[in-house]
C-alpha cells in the first residue's frame, strides 16, 4: 500500500500538497488553452464553413482520447504512475519545441528583406537657397 502511494504522485513532486497545486495550475492551463483554441477556431472560420471547421477541431481535439487513454493506461500499468507522467511530460514538452521552431521557421519565410537601393546623386533641392531666403539689411 505504502509503495503504491509513493507511486500514485505526479511525476517529479515531492509531496501530495505540491501535486495538488501542480494539478490545479495544469487544469487552469488546460481549460484557458481550450477555450482559446476554439474561440479562435470560430472566429478565424468562414461563415458557411464555421460547422465543418469546428467538427474537425472537436474531433482532432478529442479524437485521439479513445485510443490514447488505453494506451497510457497500458504504459501506467507496465511502467508505473511515475514514469507514465515524466514520459508524458517529455513529450510534451519535445512536441512544443519542435512545433516552435516549425512556427518560427514558417514565419521567417515569409517576413522579405530588400536591400535599401544606394542613392548615385544626392537629391535636389527644391525652392530658393537657404542665401536667398534671408532677408536683405
Amino acid at each position: 500500500m505504502r509503495n503504491a502511494w509513493r507511486e500514485s504522485r505526479a511525476g517529479l513532486m515531492p509531496g501530495y500538497g505540491s501535486f495538488l497545486v501542480l494539478l490545479f495550475v495544469t487544469g487552469c492551463a488546460a481549460v484557458t488553452v481550450t477555450t482559446s483554441a476554439n474561440a479562435l477556431v470560430q472566429l478565424h472560420a468562414d461563415a458557411p464553413l464555421r460547422g465543418r471547421v469546428l467538427s474537425v477541431h472537436c474531433l482532432v481535439l478529442l479524437g485521439g482520447t479513445p485510443t490514447g487513454a488505453p494506451l497510457v493506461g497500458l504504459v501506467s500499468d507496465a511502467l508505473g504512475a511515475r514514469f507514465t507522467l515524466v514520459v508524458g511530460g517529455v513529450i510534451s514538452l519535445v512536441t512544443a519545441l519542435v512545433l516552435s521552431v516549425a512556427f518560427a521557421r514558417r514565419t521567417r519565410r515569409r517576413i522579405r528583406v530588400t536591400e535599401p537601393t544606394p542613392v548615385t546623386r544626392p537629391p535636389v533641392a527644391s525652392g530658393r537657397s537657404k542665401r536667398e531666403r534671408q532677408p536683405d539689411l
